[in-house]
């Protein structure tokens, strides 16, 4: 039977997002998950809040009793790679890390991919002289996703809501997001975030008119034709 390591660099288990994902894994793969703030203290994880300094990513994810949380992606690394270690020890062959933030300083113990990898390949494929519309957590994202999503696509409009937020939050940004699209101008939605599930792309869908990618799902027909089926 195949590992897969599920890491999220909240808390685990992420009952809101793997089901989704071993959905569309092959049945013999055993799904391991660990989150990096699993053994910390309430105030242990106060601790890795956003520190402000230029450069440092704010990341957000979910606890366990569903409270959103924001993160030091600085801080946050000792206590991910913690993670990763421990899905290795617990006989994981690769892992699968639930954020589409980049790490390229993770030094990760195991083959690791990141849905932040995942999700770049597949909007470079449809996004490519098209307009991309784009939801992400945190408004102190926004900027620099928009610059990242620069590289692939012709135009980006980037607003935020949170996946851990109101129904209502998130309808209202998603309509102020459509408000910036011309009429008939080519498009495709993105909700840039693992913790964003399928109603929230229905939503988005509905607000735009358009398609809309979600990472879970980019992420689980991939990883289906990397892990090994039962022989």
């Amino acid at each position: 039977m195949a590992k897969l390591g599920v890491v999220t660099i909240g808390q685990s288990p992420r009952d809101d997002i793997v089901p989704d994902l071993t959905a569309l894994l092959p049945p013999s793969t055993d799904v391991i998950e660990a989150g990096a703030l699993d053994p910390l203290t309430g105030a242990e994880i106060a601790a890795l809040a956003p520190s402000g300094d230029p450069g440092d990513e704010e990341l957000a994810s979910r606890l366990r009793d569903g409270t959103e949380v924001a993160l030091s992606h600085r801080r946050l690394l000792p206590h991910l790679r913690a993670a990763l270690e421990r899905v290795r020890d617990a006989g994981a062959e690769r892992a699968l890390l639930l954020c589409t933030g980049g790490f390229p300083d993770l030094a990760a113990p195991l083959p690791t991919l990141t849905a932040g990898q995942l999700l770049f390949g597949t909007v470079q494929a449809v996004a490519a002289g098209r307009t991309l519309l784009v939801v992400c957590p945190l408004a102190s994202q926004c900027a620099e996703l928009t610059r990242y999503w620069q590289a692939v696509a012709a135009r980006v409009e980037v607003t935020a809501a949170s996946p851990y937020g109101t129904v209502a939050d998130f309808t209202a940004a998603a309509a102020e997001l459509r408000g910036r699209l011309p009429p008939g101008e080519d498009a495709i939605g993105l909700l840039d975030c693992v913790g964003y599930d399928l109603a929230h792309r229905r939503l988005l869908a509905d607000a735009l008119g358009l398609p809309v990618l979600v990472p879970r799902l980019a992420m689980g027909h991939l990883l289906a034709q990397l892990m090994p089926s039962a022989s």
